[in-house]
């Protein structure tokens, strides 16, 4: 990355007074700007579970766990990262399989060159991850702040337009009704697992929308009278709709701030990386949500456990349920009247400010 930063640099009129970039790539923005006497901040795109879990992976290799395989792992729950509850073994290492050999050596250098930045923007909300983000802060001298949005506008998708029928449909479901199931447009569902997916929904009897990147005509086909299959939706517009009451998500970090927002209970359905830890976070964490896969590495899941876990989590008078439902509702309260977004914004305009006048 350094030779088309370079030049990227050489097309500009003025040197820029400050050079944002992700945290992964900070060992090119690093050696460029510093050759430039150009500050940097680092954006993270992710949880600040997953931040602090790569600023510590240090710990990981003092306790052993650090080269292991995913096949390795047992039951042990890691439990000194500081700033992350007790993890699963298993979980940890599925956030990394397959990134040993040369990924992940590169992404410790660039976390270790946090300190040589003016601070780190998370595009996390603190009322989410509190903890995390206190005890991440009280080890960095970096100063950290949170850059997500309590609330959002911004439409998932294609930029076309798209046909709103599931809209109408939504609007003629009784309150907190539907499911919406939406697994991310990166790692496509195994037709076998689809399958599956789709017997369970059906047994259920249970309303839901489910977005499809493929084959939406052969789902339609399976989806019963109680289901609405669509390509691609306005994701902010359905999680915020009064007949929306469950979530079956992947677990992608923006989804899952967005599904918080909108105040409703989760299954989760992670596939890789991130999207593990984030799913141990709805869980086990904040608990609002239930695991579909007992293990995130799991090959199939059979229809019996998918008509188990949607019953139970749209069913509004079991107790579960119920609890859930009101711990989604109170988190989704306590982020939108408390959510800091303004004061960090602010606090970045005064980095900028700070380091312009030093140059």
């Amino acid at each position: 990355m350094e030779a088309p930063l370079e030049k990227l640099l050489d097309g500009t009129e003025e040197p820029p007074c400050l050079l944002v970039a992700d945290t992964f790539l900070l060992e090119a923005a690093v050696r460029v700007a510093g050759r430039r006497n150009i500050p940097v901040a680092a954006f993270w795109p992710t949880s600040v579970a997953m931040f602090t879990l790569y600023q510590h992976l240090h710990l990981l290799e003092q306790n052993g766990h650090y080269n292991l395989q995913l096949s390795e792992a047992n039951d042990v729950r890691v439990d000194y990262v500081p700033g992350l509850s007790p993890t699963s073994l298993h979980e940890i290492l599925g956030v990394f399989n397959g990134l040993h050999d040369f990924i992940l050596p590169k992404f410790r250098e660039a976390f270790s060159l946090v300190p040589k930045t003016q601070c780190v923007m998370i595009s996390s909300i603190y009322e989410l991850e509190p903890q995390a983000l206190d005890r991440l802060r009280a080890i960095l001298k970096t100063p950290l702040l949170t850059v997500a949005p309590p609330t959002s506008n911004v439409a998932h998708g294609p930029s076309h337009h798209v046909d709103q029928d599931y809209i109408k449909w939504l609007d003629g479901r009784p309150e907190d009704s539907v499911l919406y199931i939406a697994f991310g447009s990166h790692v496509p569902v195994s037709p076998q697992q689809m399958d599956e997916v789709m017997a369970g929904l059906r047994e259920t009897g249970v309303n839901f929308l489910l977005v499809a990147r493929s084959n939406t005509d052969g789902l339609k086909e399976l989806r019963g009278d109680k289901g609405f299959v669509v390509p691609w939706c306005d994701q902010v517009r359905v999680l915020s709709h009064r007949s929306v009451g469950g979530f079956w998500s992947h677990c992608g970090w923006n989804s899952t701030k967005e599904g918080v927002m909108a105040g409703v209970t989760f299954l989760t359905f992670p596939f890789y990386g991130d999207q593990i830890l984030i799913s141990k976070l709805i869980v086990e964490d904040w608990r609002i949500g239930l695991k579909v896969k007992e293990r995130h590495d799991e090959a199939l899941v059979p229809r019996e456990k998918i008509v188990e876990v949607v019953k139970k989590i749209m069913d509004p008078n079991h107790n579960e349920s119920k609890e859930m439902r009101k711990r989604a509702k109170e988190m989704k309260e306590r982020v939108l009247e408390n959510g800091s977004l303004g004061e960090n914004i602010d606090s970045f305009v005064k980095v900028i400010r700070s380091v312009s006048k030093n140059q």
